[in-house]
């Protein structure tokens, strides 16, 4: 079973919907059985360092699929070997910049560089952060989230003026 050896431990990763059903079962039971109680050990038990770890790498994870796509979209037919040198230029983008990847490829397979090449991959990597900075910054992340409650409000009162306006299957009669 062990295929890199008993040196090696490989820890089992739980996906977010994993995670998300273990929180809702137990804070269910918690309810249940606590009524009018304190729940603060549950929360607790939440924050433990373990379970935290469980969910670090989630947006990481996605950030590394979106530039991996990118280079082999799903829905166009890729090869097998195609789709491993994406997943490795994946990789080296996502962790090196773009700069420094196509730098070193192309040295590395003896071509020369163009120093305006250079300067235009190391905007595009400015960019990149500059534009990641600016999303996870908390004042963005709060007024992209009015901005949606706003809109589910806006959409809601219109659903309630003038009624469900689309429903599937409604312009089928039975």
């Amino acid at each position: 079973m062990a295929h890199y050896g008993p040196a090696v431990f490989i820890p089992k990763e739980d996906c977010i919907t994993h995670v998300t059903e273990q929180m809702g079962t137990a804070l269910r039971k918690l309810i249940l059985t606590r009524k009018g109680e304190q729940i603060f050990d549950f929360f607790m038990y939440q924050s433990k360092i373990h379970f935290r770890n469980l969910c670090l790498d989630q947006n990481q994870n996605e950030c590394l699929h979106h530039v991996i796509w990118g280079m082999a979209p799903k829905e166009q037919y890729t090869s097998q070997q195609e789709t491993s040198l994406a997943v490795a230029l994946g990789l080296l983008v996502f962790n090196n910049g773009i700069k420094d990847t196509v730098s070193k490829l192309w040295s590395a397979m003896d071509l020369p560089v163009n120093p305006s090449v250079l300067r235009e991959l190391e905007m595009i990597d400015t960019k990149r952060i500059r534009e990641s900075d600016y999303k996870t910054d908390p004042c963005t992340k709060n007024r992209r989230k009015k901005l949606k409650r706003d809109k589910c409000k806006y959409q809601d009162a219109f659903q309630h003026q003038e009624g469900v306006m689309y429903s599937s299957q409604g312009f089928y009669t039975t």
